[in-house]
């Protein structure tokens, strides 16, 4: 029997829902950190999840001329999609790393992060120059060595000389409590870095909701990081900050219109019954698709300028919406909306809103076109819900 040779992939998407990632509002937020971070520290943009879903290669090739000279990710294999994207900045691993993928990253200039005397003695078997950062614990328990640990890795290292330990940090657990994050510092700074007659030439702390938060931020402090991170706020959240935009949108094209009589339910569950005659539109986005189930009857989109309420449970693949909201405000404003033809199969329904928009969205919060209110409705945080949406969905690069 002959075998039909494979055929090639199909790379360009063929599907009516998809991200959009605002250009323009990532190079402003990278502005905004630059300005207003202490000029003579550099910057650390996290792109661990592929920067949060954004995409990775995407939103590192905008970094270097934005003032960003570090990256920062989860895993070996994070770092290495970065150099085999042909990205030279350097980066550092903030997590744990497996003993047999320390020569990897070695190979490709990847700097590691190390937290244990055990540590060490992998180090000790390395021929070539090695580059690592010592983790120090200060509060957050979750990867770090305890001051009298980091100070002993830092003495063992330095009786190596291929190793160079390039810097020390620390993590904050609540950046947004000045008590805590002071706390956390105070330990780090007294502890650790001033032990040193010549500390590593990289000290970092900071992350997005301490650098949002200057009330404990003392002289020392801004003298002895070398190096600030951003994460969630170079995307956007996890901020009231009116001068950073949210730089991840989220559309969808209507797959199918009906016109559901009362008393019906929609949807698996019939969680959601029709009251009167009700236009239902269908969009070929679902939980698979990262949206959580969990959020069915909470969303709203925005349909001609109009929100319209998610109803029923969300689905694997899609969902539907009640387009009701938009044909009331045909009814009461006919002479705005007269010209406008009826709803069509192929129109844009908008779930999250992005630059400009998106900070009005997040400021009144009413309209619910953000991962805020999202996070909100369910008690998760954008974080959660961010990386979440890069499962399946392809997108589409603007400048808004």
């Amino acid at each position: 029997m002959l075998i039909k040779p494979h055929r090639q992939l199909i790379t360009q998407p063929h599907r009516h829902a998809w991200l959009e990632i605002n250009l323009s509002a990532l190079e402003q937020n990278a502005r905004w950190w630059r300005k207003h971070t202490s000029a003579h520290a550099e910057l650390m943009a996290v792109v661990k999840a592929d920067a949060y879903g954004h995409g990775v290669l995407l939103v590192a090739s905008l970094l270097k001329e934005a003032g960003f000279s570090w990256l920062g990710v989860s895993n070996v294999d994070e770092a290495l999609q970065l150099r085999q994207g042909g990205v030279e900045m350097p980066i550092l691993v903030l997590g744990a790393t497996p003993d047999w993928a320390w020569q990897t990253a070695r190979e490709h200039d990847i700097r590691l992060t190390i937290f244990s005397l055990e540590h060490v003695k992998v180090l000790k078997s390395f021929k070539h120059a090695v580059t690592v950062h010592i983790k120090v614990e200060s509060g957050m328990h979750r990867l770090g060595a305890s001051p009298q640990e980091a100070l002993a890795i830092m003495e063992a290292c330095e009786a190596l000389p291929h190793v160079k330990v390039e810097g020390l940090f620390t993590h904050f657990a609540n950046g947004d409590d000045a008590l805590k994050t002071q706390a956390q510092w105070d330990l780090f700074y007294s502890e650790v870095v001033r032990r040193f007659k010549t500390p590593p030439a990289v000290i970092h702390a900071s992350n997005t909701p301490s650098l949002l938060n200057p009330a404990w931020q003392s002289e020392d402090t801004k003298t002895a990081c070398s190096l600030m991170r951003i994460g969630i706020g170079l995307y956007g959240y996890d901020t009231t900050c009116p001068e950073l935009h949210p730089v991840m949108g989220l559309k969808s094209r209507i797959s199918h219109l009906q016109n559901v009589p009362a008393g019906e339910g929609i949807s698996y569950g019939h969680t959601f019954i029709t009251t009167k005659d009700t236009p239902i539109a269908t969009i070929p986005l679902g939980y698979a698709d990262g949206i959580p189930r969990l959020l069915s009857n909470r969303l709203m989109g925005r349909f001609r300028g109009v929100l319209v309420p998610q109803v029923g449970n969300i689905t694997m693949d899609q969902m539907m919406f009640d387009l009701s909201p938009y044909f009331e405000r045909v009814s009461t404003d006919p002479a705005e909306t007269s010209h406008e033809a009826p709803p069509q199969v192929g129109e844009v329904i908008t779930l999250l809103e992005h630059g400009q928009q998106g900070v009005a969205e997040r400021e009144k919060m009413s309209g619910g076109l953000s991962l805020n209110h999202w996070a909100e409705a369910i008690g998760t945080i954008p974080y959660e819900l961010m990386c979440g949406l890069r499962v399946r969905l392809p997108r589409s690069v603007v400048r808004v």
